[in-house]
């Protein structure tokens, strides 16, 4: 007993090996409870219990978990291969439930507060099953029934350990159930009106959705995006129901949201709308350091960089390079230049009614600039850590500029991030900090920023965290703009 004891200093669940019957076509593991649970001198009273189903082959996750252990208490997790079935009542001797022999599945803690019985013991069953496939020589197989206790070191009972109740369950083929749940019902479509702000916040739509598992199991219902999310700017959204059940079965339909949005919050023709979001701005060996930046406000960018056409119609002049296409990127234009177009298409617009309040044509900040091009990506370029030649124009592709939204827009619909030509920022260039940041704007440098490389330009030139510094007073063939509706800025 000296040796059982010193091993079972910490929380454990055990587990015994027997025939069964053959796993159903619904198999759920057949799972119940038996023995009695001891009182701890604390006064806890550990129970076993379970989710998911547990598998022959771990198809499927199968977790015990012991809860109300005390807190701060170490042990191990084994199984047993002979039955003992002896019950026992609070503070007795300790009788397991599970015989030996027992294999050991590692040290756990029980975490919580100390002195309270708030601790738990926890084991994903199939995943440390499919590690030791042959534990104790004999192979798990579907139909087979085990048995699991936890044990946890309890220093002021008698043999200075303690146990929970006992839990008994058959082993299914593959995941048992591998039906997924049937939505009879999908949710009805919805419609809100949009603020002044042009945002709208999505409903919960998982309400009137009917679902059932053929199983006989619970349903769970999840809907994307969830319900409060911040939508800006879009007049429809898809969103998409999920019914699970509890081996992960899912199933999916979708429903639609309609938003009402004024006049003025409505996408201008060639714009897109950006949520607002979180994400990690800069790169390891590109831009460090790598800081999380937060855009507390949505704003809509233009699809493609702005056009020769688009600038000759609005300014009066064309002063490209590259001329002969009038869909090509206007360059050869100074930061002062970029932003007397944005002047001049704002006042354009706000006198036709079509500017939020407290909105501006203006070019994009150096985040939100890195925000749209990544598109949730976290990698070198929006489409991977490698680039080539159909992804986008750099040096050694096309050895001009090509027409604006020649490559395939990114996750979010923006064209060209990546070469074609530089694109200004708003921003003063400045050195990032670690520090995470709220809608970051830099103001009073004398250089500014200038992101996505061009077609004169290496591929490695074009990452979606590599800055460029310039005077704002420069210009050059392989370096334009494209314009943001965005929530008023002075630089």
């Amino acid at each position: 007993m000296t040796a059982v004891r010193r091993a079972v200093s910490a929380a454990v669940a055990a587990l015994w090996l027997t025939a069964a019957a053959p796993a159903q076509q619904c198999c759920n593991g057949n799972v119940a409870t038996y023995c009695t649970a001891g009182t701890s001198v604390q006064g806890c009273l550990p129970q076993i219990s379970s989710t998911g189903a547990p598998s022959a082959d771990a198809g499927s996750g199968f977790h015990i978990r012991v809860a109300s252990v005390p807190a701060q208490r170490q042990g191990l997790l084994f199984y047993g291969l002979q039955p003992a079935n002896q019950p026992w009542a609070p503070l007795s001797q300790s009788v397991l439930c599970v015989a030996l022999p027992r294999q050991r599945m590692g040290s756990l803690s029980s975490g919580g507060v100390a002195g309270q019985c708030n601790g738990s013991l926890s084991l994903d069953f199939n995943a440390w099953r499919a590690a030791h496939p042959t534990a104790l020589g004999y192979p798990f197989a579907q139909g087979q029934t085990l048995r699991a206790q936890g044990w946890y070191r309890d220093p002021g009972a008698a043999t200075q350990t303690n146990l929970s109740d006992a839990l008994a369950f058959d082993l299914c083929s593959g995941r048992g159930d591998t039906t997924p749940p049937e939505i009879t019902m999908c949710a009805a479509d919805q419609a809100v009106t949009s603020s002044g702000n042009c945002q709208a916040l999505v409903p919960d739509f998982t309400s009137s959705v009917v679902a059932f598992d053929a199983c006989g199991g619970p349903v769970v219902l999840s809907q994307w995006p969830p319900a409060g999310t911040v939508l800006f700017g879009l007049d429809t959204k898809a969103i998409t129901i999920s019914a699970a059940d509890v081996v992960g079965n899912t199933s999916t339909c979708v429903a639609t949201l309609s938003v009402t949005l004024p006049v003025q919050c409505q996408s201008p023709p060639g714009f897109v709308a950006i949520q607002s979001g979180v994400f990690h701005m800069g790169q390891t060996g590109v831009a460090t350091p790598v800081h999380a930046v937060t855009l507390s406000y949505g704003f809509w960018v233009g699809a493609s960089e702005v056009t020769q056409a688009q600038y000759a119609t609005l300014m009066g002049l064309n002063p490209s390079y590259y001329q002969g296409d009038a869909n090509r990127p206007v360059e050869t234009v100074t930061w002062f230049d970029a932003r007397a177009y944005c002047a001049a298409l704002t006042a354009q617009q706000t006198s036709l009614g079509n500017v939020p309040p407290g909105y501006e044509y203006r070019l994009p900040t150096e985040a939100e600039w890195e925000y749209f091009c990544r598109a949730g990506t976290t990698t070198l370029w929006n489409v991977g850590d490698s680039i080539a030649c159909a992804d986008a124009n750099f040096f050694g592709c096309v050895g001009a500029t090509s027409p604006a939204g020649s490559y395939a827009a990114n996750a979010w619909g923006v064209h060209d991030a990546h070469g074609n030509v530089w694109e200004w920022c708003l921003d003063s260039a400045s050195a990032y900090t670690s520090a995470a940041v709220t809608d970051p704007f830099v103001t009073g440098g004398p250089a500014r920023i200038a992101r996505g490389g061009s077609a004169g330009h290496d591929k490695l030139f074009a990452r979606s965290a590599l800055r460029l510094q310039l005077d704002p007073g420069y210009a050059h063939r392989w370096l334009g703009f494209r314009v943001a509706l965005a929530p008023t800025l002075v630089p």
